[in-house]
Order: structure tokens, then C-alpha cells, then sequence
């Protein structure tokens, strides 16, 4: 009897994902790429939209397994949280203090996604904005000393169509080059490799990143 696990979602939540085995990892990542679960000789297609949202701790290293490139690049984003600051945790203080009632209304539902989602690809890309974000994703690769392998072409990939929902976003219907800045950080920092200088002198991809973008024209 086939029972179908807690991936059979819209939104997935992952928590500290890089606790799991390789085994779920693998799992996960073909639900991320092909959006269908395999179990033994039958092959369930996931519903839509789905997407994965996971957290990771950075701190704590015994029995966690490092995630592999390939599952790291099908994230879209990599958004690095640090502290709460004073007012921030005031409130948190507030909020465990009570025990008020979270009342949640629906901001959209599963039809209205698909269907912005559709839109957005009809945001104009122009091909001076395609070509200042393939040389980013390009200059990435090139020979550093701080950079052991650079992005995979599904960066560019992602780094448009994240561009694509910012520009729908702010109601245009064309993506600018100030779109691509914005992005670059999340966008790519998970999808370089540092070299082991690098990471033995603290140098943060963010710093590699944002020297390599300086670096580049508009043209």
C-alpha cells in the first residue's frame, strides 16, 4: 500500500534540511526538478503550484550532511537571516508573552498563482538586460582565485525570471538592469563555489559577488 508523504503539498516547508540523509535529499530533489515522486515502480505527479521553502543551520555541524550542488541549484533563492535586532526581539518577547488567536485570511488561492505566474513570463527581457546578465553569470566562472567553480546557466536562468516577478511586481512590463542588481545576491551566492583561501580568509560570496558586478558595464 502506497502512502504519500508529507511532499504531497503545495508549499513544502523544509526545516534544517541539511539534517536529512542523502536518501530524502535525493527524494527531494527530484520533487523540486521534475515536480513527481517516485515510489518503488510507480511515479506520482506532485501537485501545482509547488515549491520548497527550507531552512538551514549554519552553527551546528554534527549529524548534518552537506547538501550536493546539484540540489542547492535548484533553489532559487539563498536569503541569510541573521539576529533580530532590539525592536525585533521586543516583539517576539510580546507575541510568546500572549496567547492571542492568529487569524489568517487567504491572500490568493492555487488558480490565481499559476495564473501570475503565466503573466509574468510575458515580461519583457530585452536583449541588452539577457546580455548584461549572462556576462554576471559568465564573469562567475572565469579564472579567481577566490572562486573554485562558477554558476551553472540555470543561474541566468532563474536570475531572469526572478527579474521577470520583480518588474510584475512593481507593475512594469519590462525588466531593467536595476532589477538584475537587486537580485544578484540571492540569486547566486548559493551557486558559487569558494576556493579554500577563500573561505580560510572569511571572504563571504556576497564580497566575491558584488566586486565582480562593480566590474561590469552596461552596454
Amino acid at each position: 500500500e502506497v502512502k504519500l508523504w508529507p511532499v504531497f503539498t503545495n508549499i513544502l516547508l523544509a526545516d534544517e534540511i541539511n539534517r536529512t540523509s542523502p536518501k530524502v535529499q535525493s527524494a527531494l530533489l527530484e520533487s523540486m526538478q521534475e515536480k513527481r515522486v517516485s515510489i518503488w515502480w510507480e511515479t506520482f505527479d506532485l501537485p501545482t503550484p509547488f515549491f520548497v521553502l527550507a531552512t538551514q543551520n549554519p552553527l551546528e555541524q554534527e549529524w548534518t550532511y552537506p547538501l550536493p550542488e546539484a540540489q542547492i541549484d535548484r533553489f532559487l533563492f539563498k536569503i541569510i537571516l541573521d539576529y533580530p535586532n532590539i525592536s525585533e526581539e521586543k516583539t517576539i518577547l510580546d507575541t510568546m508573552e500572549r496567547d492571542d488567536k492568529i487569524n489568517i485570511s487567504t491572500v490568493m488561492d492555487a488558480k490565481e498563482i499559476l495564473k501570475y505566474q503565466k503573466e509574468i513570463k510575458n515580461i519583457t527581457v530585452s536583449d541588452d538586460v539577457k546580455d548584461y546578465i549572462v556576462r554576471i553569470v559568465e564573469a562567475t566562472r572565469k579564472p579567481d582565485i577566490n572562486i573554485m567553480y562558477g554558476a551553472s546557466p540555470r543561474a541566468g536562468i532563474w536570475l531572469m525570471f526572478a527579474s521577470k516577478a520583480l518588474a510584475f511586481l512593481e507593475w512594469r512590463d519590462y525588466v531593467d538592469h536595476k532589477d538584475i542588481q537587486r537580485l544578484c545576491l540571492p540569486v547566486l551566492r548559493h551557486r558559487i563555489i569558494l576556493s579554500y583561501d577563500a573561505r580560510a580568509e572569511n571572504i563571504t560570496a556576497d564580497e566575491i559577488l558584488i566586486d565582480l558586478i562593480s566590474n561590469i558595464t552596461l552596454e
